[in-house]
């Protein structure tokens, strides 16, 4: 059972041109696990045809495996940019997993017109979100292995490829299922 916070900013830029194709922040590795913001619009019947202004905290999102939880609590904030006083906070409370990673009820605003900008959030179409996340148990993550193909690996590699910019450690039966040339002049009937 860990404890343990981290806070991830993003500026969103050119917020009026939002659509309902999300935009994502870059992503940042915190535990082991990858996390980003998304930013748009949404109108559907979910919405009773009002148009919502979005952002959203997401992680692991891209997980190969679909058996994975993170406990986690996330204050979401939108950042006022003359008067932090005046700052909007909304907190999000649950448990994250593969089936519910990305949207859940982390919605900062609903809005028809966006963001107000008479109410000094937004500058130069930009706007500044905040998670501040509480992770308090990740269970079941796991990592895709690294292969360093510069590296020898005598239980898999028969077959050192030398290129102009160095060498290359592969499997001969790799190469020979993937390459009719490389079959051709690898098979054992060749030697």
């Amino acid at each position: 059972e860990m404890s343990d916070e981290f806070v991830i900013r993003w500026e969103v830029d050119e917020i009026s041109k939002l659509t309902n194709v999300y935009r994502y922040s870059p992503y940042e590795y915190h535990f082991g696990i990858p996390w980003r913001f998304e930013a748009g619009t949404e109108t559907s019947k979910r919405t009773k045809h009002i148009k919502y202004f979005g952002i959203y905290l997401s992680c692991n999102e891209e997980s190969e495996c679909d058996l994975w939880r993170c406990e986690r609590t996330a204050t979401l904030t939108l950042i006022h940019w003359w008067n932090t006083d005046k700052n909007k906070i909304h907190e999000v409370f649950f448990g994250i997993s593969f089936f519910i990673w990305v949207r859940g009820n982390s919605k900062l605003f609903r809005s028809e017109n966006r963001i107000p900008k008479r109410i000094g959030f937004v500058k130069d179409d930009k706007i500044i979100v905040e998670a501040r996340v509480k992770v308090k148990s990740v269970d079941f993550i796991r990592k895709r292995p690294t292969i360093d193909f510069s590296q020898d690996t005598a239980d898999w590699d028969n077959i050192a490829l030398k290129l102009e910019d160095g060498t290359v450690n592969v499997c001969r039966r790799f190469l020979m299922w993937h390459s009719p040339y490389f079959a051709s002049i690898l098979s054992p009937e060749q030697k």
